[in-house]
């Protein structure tokens, strides 16, 4: 059982010692190693595994959140730097035990994968008026998203059965807004 741990640290040492304090338990054990940034708020980290006791790093090092199928099959949402040299941020990568593939799209804050490689993201878009609509919930179809209907989602899940489960906010009757609502 691997351990996803998260921390702001440059050391493995105090990697170490948060690793008794998972956010989050996946199989097998791999770790977001944070360091911190000029912006607190942006935590980036590097993703990595406990291989014959040692920690192995993953190439890159600005991820946020990962997900694992097996050794060939890794999607991770991180941050990229285009030809400007500005940094995108939110983009899906998908790593396939040697080299990360980034998917079309950013933006994207949370990302879940089933063992069918059904690939689920949360993020957000702008409407036909140019506004941003945070917490939509897109599906890629192997070559591009489709976005679903709703938003105000934050957190996701995709069942092996490819049923999606979805935490977000809902209106009442009365048009005001209710949080921690679970969507399938």
């Amino acid at each position: 059982t691997l351990l996803l741990v998260s921390c702001q640290t440059d050391s493995k040492k105090e990697v170490e010692k948060n690793i008794n304090e998972p956010k989050r338990i996946i199989n097998p054990p791999l770790a977001i190693w944070n360091k911190k940034t000029d912006n607190p708020a942006q935590v980036r980290g590097r993703i990595g595994y406990i291989q014959d006791n040692e920690w192995k790093w993953l190439p890159g090092s600005t991820f946020t959140q990962v997900e694992y199928l097996n050794k060939t099959s890794i999607y991770a949402i991180g941050s990229l730097k285009n030809k400007s040299n500005k940094i995108i941020d939110g983009k899906v990568g998908v790593f396939d035990g040697s080299n990360w593939s980034w998917l079309s799209g950013r933006n994207f804050k949370k990302i879940a994968v089933n063992s069918k490689s059904q690939l689920y993201a949360i993020g957000t878009i702008k409407n036909q008026k140019g506004i941003p609509q945070p917490g939509k919930i897109a599906k890629f179809n192997g070559s591009e998203w489709g976005w679903l209907p709703g938003n105000n989602f934050t957190e996701i899940q995709v069942a092996s059965d490819g049923t999606l489960y979805a935490i977000g906010s809902l209106k009442n009757k009365k048009g005001q807004l209710v949080n921690g609502k679970i969507a399938k």
